[in-house]
């Protein structure tokens, strides 16, 4: 019988340097721009396997959980697409960003066309190929990549499909939305501490360590025993609204309080978040703050 699948999104942080650099891409139409990608692609060298070059807490725990529920693992990646955890890949730098490939595209970004360009990229496997006959599909998902595989989830019967992540409402179909486990931030006690940037992951590790997938397969008695999961953990404190802000303002920020906050990139996203109110995702403040030093 084939293995369960746990599909999880890339993360910025590699450990290759990007031999396919998105500042290379000419301004143009969208499909244009992707032409030019897929083509920067096709000329690159694999390194090593994905599964060795995408870093990051997120990216970690979804394959410590993959080992615990004897599950393959897919990475989707808004530069290569849909690429198996054993696929050697070269290191690249596209992000869907207003600053990364968006920034390339002139006139309105479709991020569906998107990705369905690079899934004929020379890393991608065909997501479709990659779900079938599964017996189960375990699916880490944020806003932005949800809409993006959510026609291939809507082929799973539900008692085949779970989904981890937060914030998804209005942006999958209701098929594929009733198959979100109920994890909420009471996952913050009773699960592996981490941010919101790695909640799904966190989530599908505490299913994997906590909430054996129900021997008849139902969707409604795993959540059911997440939800029982939950109820016994306190509501954690209120996080702060915080402002969110482009690279460029962010990078001004870390400029302007490197003489005040000393070097350090975790100090500096500390006095960043807790004193200065401002939103960053850790991996995109690390690149930002290396920008900064690198100028300094």
């Amino acid at each position: 019988m084939p293995h369960p699948l746990v599909i999880t999104t890339c993360s910025a942080r590699k450990r290759l340097a990007p031999n396919v650099r998105s500042a290379e891409l000419p301004r143009g139409s969208q499909s244009t721009v992707c032409d030019a990608w897929l083509a920067a692609l096709a000329r690159s060298h694999a390194e090593r396997p994905a599964r060795e070059v995408y870093i990051g807490r997120a990216i970690a725990t979804a394959f410590n959980a993959a080992r615990i529920l004897d599950a393959d693992v897919v990475i989707v990646s808004a530069g290569l697409g849909c690429v198996r955890a054993t696929t050697a890949i070269p290191g690249y730098d596209l992000t869907l960003t207003r600053d990364g490939v968006r920034a390339h595209v002139e006139g309105a970004f479709d991020a569906a066309a998107w990705w369905r360009c690079v899934e004929r990229g020379p890393y991608s496997a065909r997501l479709a190929d990659e779900l079938h006959g599964r017996p189960l599909v375990l699916a880490c998902l944020s806003r932005a990549y949800a809409p993006l595989v959510a026609p291939e989830l809507a082929a799973i019967p539900p008692d085949r499909l779970r989904i981890f992540g937060r914030a998804l409402d209005g942006v999958l179909p209701p098929a594929v939305a009733a198959c979100v486990l109920p994890y909420d931030d009471r996952l913050e006690t009773a699960g592996p501490p981490g941010t919101r940037s790695d909640f799904a992951q966190r989530a599908l590790m505490h299913y994997a360590e906590k909430i054996a997938p129900s021997s008849d397969g139902s969707l409604a008695l795993d959540r059911a025993a997440v939800t029982a999961a939950l109820a016994s953990q306190p509501q954690p404190r209120s996080i702060p609204a915080r402002t969110r802000a482009d690279d460029e303002a962010i990078r001004e920020l870390i400029a302007r309080l490197l003489p005040v906050v000393g070097k350090g990139s975790s100090a500096m996203l500390r006095h960043l978040r807790d004193r200065e109110g401002f939103a960053c995702e850790q991996g995109r403040f690390a690149r930002l703050y290396r920008d900064v030093a690198e100028r300094s």
